[in-house]
């Protein structure tokens, strides 16, 4: 008990020291005067009911404010990089992955196994980007590559060889999606557009 009276002790004694620094026009009074006055007046005319100290919450509001503070400076203002994006798809992808994962695995976990569900293939291949092509539809492919370079649908040899253009830059020549795939490591179909 002697420490918190200490502590209380030096609270009143810098309290009084901000406050008889303080402007006399209460309008140009910082945070920490406005804590001292509350601190003193609490003091003074506290009605002996044993309660936490607004300093103590005006302590934590404060720390809550800051920690909100820092959590805004993140987001605002400023665009996520590609860097950012592609670890959060990569998250999400790996959670569909160990969805597929589970299911396979709880259906071959019994005595006589059962069918593994026919949506763990389908779910497979669109998270892989090789969801089966649909003759009706003629949008262009948009695609990321494991460098977070932009790539979009160009020709398509007779052979069946798929060539994509990089979208940044100067626009070069059209390459065939495998070299893309063996130079970066990825190359993931992201949306499709007209």
């Amino acid at each position: 008990m002697p420490e918190q009276t200490t502590r209380l002790a030096e609270i009143e004694a810098r309290d009084t020291q901000i406050l008889r620094a303080a402007s006399s026009d209460s309008d140009d009074w910082d945070d920490d005067t406005w804590a001292a006055w509350f601190r003193t007046a609490e003091r003074v005319h506290g009605d002996g009911v044993s309660r936490t100290p607004l300093f103590d919450k005006v302590g934590a509001q404060q720390a809550r404010i800051a920690e909100l503070e820092t959590e805004l400076a993140k987001y605002v203002g400023k665009e996520p990089t590609i860097a950012d994006e592609m670890a959060y798809l990569q998250r999400c992808l790996n959670d569909v992955y160990e969805v597929c994962d589970q299911a396979e695995k709880q259906a071959t976990r019994w005595e006589q196994p059962l069918p593994v569900p026919e949506w763990v293939a389908t779910v497979r291949e669109a998270a892989d980007g090789e969801r089966p092509d649909n003759p009706n539809d003629k949008r262009r492919r948009l695609y990321v590559d494991g460098k977070g370079n932009a790539w979009i649908d160009g020709a398509t040899d007779d052979d069946g060889t798929r060539y994509v253009i990089e979208v940044e830059g100067p626009v070069g020549e059209e390459q065939p999606v495998e070299t893309i795939r063996a130079n970066t490591g990825s190359l993931r179909e992201i949306g499709r557009c007209w």
